[in-house]
């Protein structure tokens, strides 16, 4: 059966005049991307607020155009021909503290902060935002590339850490269109992986649960936690994060990098891509590089991990649009 062909200025006249969305056609990706890497979009536009963003996905499902929402553009890599759909970049970007629990008394504070976070807020953000408050549970995540929304979507870790760790609600967009909230315990998360992510719902909005910290303190353990990424990572570089998901070897995971620089293939090129020799886990765009290359280059690792150890490695980053 024959696709059928969408209209995209229809829809873009549409989305302007019924939503109040500015949308453009064609537009490049790369610029959004941390790897710097990505052809163009059918149709692109940003949303600001979480009414916005509720709306247009909304309209997307009813209408059935397809769409992809595009958030701080880590962890993912871009087709160098684009994306066939409307491309809709979550800049959302309110936090707030929506209830606190527990009396102080005295120098013994042992309140809870329940905090509201739309799901474009770039998880840095977050972090010194919390600090600031004197609110503890995520000071690990400094230096955490991508949005909170993307976070939860994919259960970011570090050292052990789960962005889920604190989670108490998600407010989302099903695949009917209706918003629903549902808590932390009615959610599956594992490793790299949400219920969120296995049926590609839209994230709205999500509710943490924090205890009382000290300043101090808490910005002692971020500036340890971002200190160690940057000495362990190519930091700075226009990079996806890990290209690989850690190896379960049944009695806990094994670092894909690991086993990557043991095959000797950091260094390895392929076009304008190339492996760090920071981390052999990341893939780094040198010269202009191109998805292509960085597919050519990926595959090439999984085949010598292969030869070398007998190990399957798995991408992490999403392979979005068409190569």
């Amino acid at each position: 059966m024959e696709e059928k062909k969408i209209d995209w200025e229809k829809v873009k006249k549409e989305i302007e005049e019924v939503l109040g969305i500015k949308c453009e056609k064609e537009v490049n990706l790369d610029k959004f991307t941390s790897f710097n890497i990505g052809g163009p979009a059918d149709l692109f536009c940003q949303v600001n607020k979480k009414e916005e963003l509720r709306k247009v996905c909304q309209f997307c499902i009813k209408e059935k155009v397809p769409f992809f929402l595009l958030g701080g553009g880590s962890n993912i890599l871009i087709g160098d021909k684009g994306i066939r759909g409307l491309v809709i970049r979550d800049k959302t970007s309110e936090i707030k503290i929506v209830g606190v629990k527990g009396v102080k008394k005295g120098k013994d504070d042992k309140r809870e902060f329940f905090i509201s976070c739309d799901s474009g807020v770039r998880v840095n953000r977050l972090v010194r935002y919390l600090i600031e408050e004197e609110v503890s549970g995520m000071e690990m995540f400094l230096g955490l590339p991508g949005t909170v929304g993307a976070g939860i979507f994919g259960n970011a870790h570090f050292g052990g850490n789960y962005i889920s760790d604190n989670l108490i609600e998600v407010e989302y967009i099903n695949g009917e269109g209706e918003v629903v909230r549902r808590k932390k315990e009615e959610v599956g998360f594992s490793y790299n992986m949400s219920d969120f992510k296995k049926k590609g719902e839209v994230i709205l909005l999500v509710v943490f649960r924090f205890e009382k910290g000290k300043k101090d303190k808490m910005w002692e353990v971020a500036n340890e936690s971002f200190e160690r990424r940057r000495q362990n990572q190519p930091y700075g570089e226009k990079s996806a994060g890990c290209v690989f998901g850690n190896i379960n070897q049944g009695d806990g995971e094994s670092s894909a990098g690991y086993y990557i620089d043991r095959a000797g293939l950091k260094g390895e090129k392929e076009g304008g891509v190339e492996v760090s020799d920071v981390h052999g886990n990341f893939v780094i765009n040198r010269r202009s590089g191109k998805a292509l290359d960085v597919v050519k280059l990926m595959s090439r690792v999984k085949r010598k991990v292969k030869e070398k150890f007998g190990i399957d490695l798995v991408e992490e980053i999403k392979l979005v649009g068409e190569f």
